[in-house]
C-alpha cells in the first residue's frame, strides 16, 4: 500500500508531527477492519483490497493536483489540506499554525 504511505508522509512532512502520522496509520489500518466485508471469498478480498488502494491513489492524486507535487507544502494553506484528509484536524492546524508562527 505505497499510496497511504504517502499520505502518511504527506501528514509528517506537514505537521512534523510522528503522533499524527502515527494516528493516521492507525485511522487507516482500523478503517479496514471496520469497513472491511466479513465472511468473503479470497478473490472479493483481493478486489475490496483493490478498491480501497484505487481511493487512496485518487486522494493522493487529488492531493498532488491541488498542491503540487512536493509532500511539504509552502504556504499557509497546509492546516486546510490536513483538515480534509485527517479526522485530528483541529490538533493538526494548532500543530501547523505554531509551528508557522501565523
Amino acid at each position: 500500500m505505497t499510496a497511504i504511505r504517502v499520505l502518511i508522509a504527506w501528514v509528517y512532512s506537514n505537521t512534523k508531527s510522528v503522533l499524527l502520522a502515527q494516528l493516521f496509520h492507525a485511522f487507516s489500518t482500523g478503517s479496514l477492519v471496520v469497513f472491511g466485508p466479513p465472511r468473503v471469498t479470497a478473490a472479493q478480498e483481493s478486489l475490496w483490497y483493490a478498491v480501497y488502494a484505487a481511493a487512496l491513489w485518487l486522494v493522493v492524486a487529488l492531493i498532488a493536483t491541488t498542491f503540487g507535487k512536493r509532500l511539504a507544502l509552502q504556504s499557509a494553506e497546509a492546516p486546510l489540506a490536513i483538515t480534509i484528509l485527517h479526522p485530528f484536524a483541529t490538533l493538526a492546524r494548532e500543530v501547523c499554525l505554531s509551528r508557522h508562527g501565523s
